[in-house]
């Protein structure tokens, strides 16, 4: 197209700007005579709409003004629609972590009111919110969830969105025939719904799709017809985005003046509607483009305006806001998890009681008819006499084996329960923790440039997430076997490098425990003997105990630490010793040591020291039971605020 014609083009686009103040002078009005506080509500939601494509910070202002007035009013409905409101807002001007905020306080909302039509929304939006993130894969999930959803209930205004949503994402990812397929499927539906947002929109991404796939008479084609569309639906943020993909297929054809009209009217827009990520993705193209013409002055000038919008976006504090806003979702999720599994405990508990409720009322029926017996039986005194010796013997035997019988099966589902749940579940939150300390080591690295150290950061990472996902899968097992009281362990022995175990082991303890508590700080000291050689154990298991021992230790000094201040030096130390047929490993601490009128009880199930809510009793007890299994013994020794040492001794096999 010439140069001439596409002014034309842009400037009969430009006319349509102005458009939607008629509209939004009619809702201020509307506002400013409406009585009802539910009327207010709704009146400020629908400015708070209309102000998004342009100028979100206002947008911004009128939702949380609707937000507070639905707190007030307890209006559930009115807090769903700003929450959301101010997360679009929030997900224009580039602070994602503030808009996912408010995206995840919407979905609890929906999912309490259960509204599968809006709860798909919130997927869709979150999708939306981690494209312009560029985490196009946890993008592409939330998508799909809402897709599923939508195609479930059959909702076809919907379905729009959510073609529209994942043929984005695919675009983004560089799967351009998925891109291509979605984008092409939601322009048909949008045409036959007559919805010209929607249509405008996938103009847009499907000029996208065809400039990268090279095809740039296409990829004009759908920008130029995307531009009237969005103008009159007032989407100024796909308006600015067809505009700077315009510029770019100038450039490509090297009419450089007309890439630079475009792209400067690119930047203005969205420079004005505080669109960061547009104007960061225009200022970058300007900046390259005047560099490529050796135009230094304004190459430098757009240089300094890139730098300035990219630390706006991307910012530390930003980032690290936005891993824990995901981290707090996956607790939650977690905790609901938790939730359901202490509910069927419950039941069983329910029916248990009900169970031991019959058994009563069976004894004393049978009582009952033993009584009527005497009645009629007084002839047969002797046999009657025998008869109640007899029948006194059944029921203290009776009470003697139910009472043995519960504690047994209360013993063995508890053994069961917390031996292959608590366990597997340790080992996944310690690596978790692990990883998220290897993965904010990566990302230092990475800002430094040094991708070496980054790719060994990602190696450990990738290990633990093997290790996560072994011990996930033991956890998920329980699930079907957890009718069978008692099983043996399924574990294999193996001939294991003891010394390798229990440093691995000292290591990730020490981790996890600094992933909690980034003040704590401890010398670990290690002693092994290099004679041992390898002995037949069950690693995962005997890795358990030393795990177990280890985040005792480190307990032990922490707790010493807070008492003596920065004088004391938390220590913990491991030692190995081959003699004779008999290996030995010691696990010392400096902290308070075990007070001696307990000293007697730590092997006992659910015995704790700690504080109520910080530990089971249950670490020590299996840790005795692990190695008893293995032909070994543990025991403990200490002094009064001078340490404890816990000693394993394993027969070499």
């Amino acid at each position: 197209m010439k140069i001439s014609s596409l002014l034309i083009l842009f400037l009969s686009i430009a006319s349509f700007l102005p458009a939607q103040n008629t509209t939004i002078d009619s809702l201020h009005l509307a506002l400013g005579n409406e009585k009802s506080d539910t009327g207010k509500i709704v009146m400020l939601y629908k400015l708070a709409e209309a102000y998004q494509g342009s100028k979100p910070d206002s947008a911004l202002l009128l939702a949380q003004e609707a937000y507070f007035m639905s707190k007030n009013k307890k209006f559930i409905k009115g807090e769903s629609w700003a929450l959301n409101a101010m997360a679009v807002s929030y997900n224009s001007i580039g602070n994602f972590p503030k808009a996912l905020e408010y995206y995840l306080e919407q979905l609890k909302i929906e999912e309490k009111r259960g509204y599968p039509d809006n709860i798909a929304s919130v997927y869709l939006d979150i999708a939306l919110l981690y494209d312009n993130a560029k985490d196009y894969d946890q993008a592409i999930l939330y998508a799909k969830k809402g897709d599923s959803i939508i195609i479930a209930n059959k909702f076809e205004e919907l379905s729009l969105y959510s073609l529209l949503n994942i043929g984005e994402i695919y675009e983004k990812k560089n799967e351009l025939d998925s891109a291509l397929d979605y984008t092409k499927r939601c322009y048909s539906k949008s045409i036959k719904a007559n919805n010209n947002l929607i249509t405008g929109t996938a103009l847009n991404n499907l000029g996208n799709i065809y400039f990268k796939s090279g095809n740039y008479s296409e990829s004009f084609a759908n920008f130029k017809s995307a531009l009237p569309l969005l103008s009159a639906s007032n989407d100024y943020s796909n308006y600015a985005e067809s505009m700077l993909g315009i510029a770019k297929i100038f450039e490509q054809q090297k009419q450089n003046d007309s890439a630079i009209l475009f792209a400067k009217k690119s930047f203005d827009i969205s420079s004005s509607n505080k669109f960061l990520i547009k104007a960061l993705d225009a200022s970058i193209f300007l900046s390259d483009l005047y560099k490529k013409n050796k135009i230094s002055d304004s190459a430098f000038a757009y240089l300094e305006i890139m730098l300035g919008l990219k630390d706006s976006i991307d910012s530390r504090e930003r980032i690290n806001q936005f891993k824990n806003i995901v981290f707090g979702e996956q607790l939650r999720l977690r905790e609901l998890e938790e939730e359901k599994i202490q509910a069927r405990n419950e039941i069983r508990m329910y029916v248990l009681l009900a169970g031991i409720a019959l058994f009563i009322v069976i004894a004393f029926l049978l009582l009952r008819i033993n009584r009527l017996r005497k009645k009629t039986n007084r002839i047969l005194e002797k046999q009657k006499n025998a008869l109640e010796n007899t029948l006194q013997e059944l029921k203290n035997t009776q009470a003697q084996l139910v009472q043995s019988e519960k504690m047994a099966s209360l013993g063995e589902l508890t053994a069961g329960i917390a031996h292959e749940i608590q366990n597997p579940l340790n080992f996944v939150n310690n690596f978790s923790e692990v990883n998220s300390e290897l993965i904010t080591e990566m990302k230092g690295e990475m800002d430094k440039g040094n991708m070496k150290e980054a790719k060994a950061i990602a190696d450990d990472i990738a290990e633990n997430g093997q290790k996560i996902n072994h011990h996930g899968k033991r956890a998920d097992s329980i699930v079907k076997s957890m009718l069978q009281h008692s099983r043996k362990s399924t574990g294999q022995k193996e001939f294991t490098d003891i010394n390798a175990l229990a440093d691995e082991y000292l290591r990730l303890s020490y981790q996890g425990i600094r992933a909690k508590d980034k003040s704590f700080n401890a010398n670990t000291k290690t002693n092994f003997d290099a004679h041992i050689g390898k002995i037949n154990i069950i690693p995962q298991d005997v890795g358990r105990v030393l795990l177990n021992l280890y985040n005792n230790a480190f307990y032990a000094v922490a707790e010493r630490r807070k008492v003596e201040g920065m004088g004391y030096e938390p220590t913990v130390t491991v030692t190995t010793k081959k003699s004779g047929n008999q290996v030995f490993i010691s696990v010392s601490d400096n902290g308070n040591g075990i007070p001696q009128k307990v000293s007697d009880k730590i092997f006992q199930p659910f015995f704790t020291t700690k504080p109520t809510g910080q530990g089971t009793g249950l670490g020590l007890s299996l840790s005795y039971d692990i190695i008893k299994a293995h032909g070994g013994e543990l025991k403990a020794e200490t002094k009064q605020n001078e340490g404890a040492t816990f000693i394993i001794q394993l027969p070499i096999v």
